[in-house]
């Protein structure tokens, strides 16, 4: 067991940050009056013309400072080619950052997925930034360029240009390389962020649990832990830890005091 629990607490977790670009689909829909235009929120199926898609992925493992890119002019002759990329990816990952993507990139790569036969990857923990900003603090903007700006990192190389993305997906180089540091730069500050906001993601997992360390900073994994006061629950009291290394509070599993009673009603 001893050789296991050391090989175990020499794996660092596997820490990826990716983002998508997609180009926009088209539809046909007949108007006959300026308040059917309310009435857009819904289109059937047989009315698009051709369905939204993922173009390109950019993606980066934390700590190191290659970038990974995937792009459907990369490879014509498999239109897979992007999200057999992202899975791959992904199916190596221990910790997944996004920026909304729950809601967006995560969403989309699976309906690729099912839709291209593949099987779901390897489970990860994901962590979205977007809703951390969101439930964690009162930003006066919910986007990621606005977080930047707001925790004075670097910030994102222009906006979304839809236009720009299909003549990119239809072999315009100029665009192409343009979309990409789009793309990359996402990835980056997404990053960013998430090293800054770190010690406040809750939904962040324990990083003792990966490498086999017990007594290590959740956020982290430092083993440089100074004890600093208590914290209580409802009726128990824990000894607090602050880790030096990123600043996040840790708590001690053992009580160090309790009650006998506690609230009836």
């Amino acid at each position: 067991m001893g050789k296991v629990r050391e090989a175990i607490a020499a794996r660092q977790p596997r820490i990826l940050t990716i983002d998508l670009e997609r180009v926009p689909g088209e539809f046909k829909r007949h108007i006959w009056h300026p308040r059917d235009l309310q009435r857009l929120n819904w289109l059937h199926p047989d009315q698009w013309s051709s369905l939204p898609r993922i173009v390109c992925a950019g993606a980066k493992w934390w700590g190191s400072d290659r970038m990974l890119f995937a792009a459907t002019w990369q490879n014509r002759d498999d239109p897979l080619h992007v999200v057999r990329k992202c899975h791959e990816w992904i199916s190596a990952a221990d910790i997944l950052i996004t920026y909304n993507g729950r809601k967006a990139d995560e969403k989309w790569l699976r309906s690729e997925w099912v839709v291209g036969g593949f099987a779901p990857p390897k489970p990860y923990k994901s962590v979205d930034l977007y809703a951390v900003a969101r439930q964690q603090f009162d930003f006066e903007s919910r986007s990621l360029d606005h977080l930047c700006q707001r925790l004075g990192i670097e910030s994102k190389a222009g906006h979304y240009n839809a236009d720009e993305a299909i003549a990119a997906d239809r072999g315009s180089r100029s665009a192409q390389r343009s979309l990409r540091d789009y793309n990359l730069q996402d990835v980056r500050v997404t990053e960013a962020a998430a090293d800054r906001l770190g010690p406040w993601i809750t939904s962040w997992p324990h990083v003792g649990v990966i490498t086999g360390v017990e007594r290590c900073c959740w956020r982290c994994g430092s083993e440089d832990l100074t004890q600093d006061g208590y914290t209580a629950a409802v009726t128990t009291l824990y000894a607090l830890l602050r880790c030096e290394g990123c600043g996040a509070w840790n708590r001690l599993n053992h009580r160090k005091g309790t009650v006998s009673t506690r609230r009836a009603i």
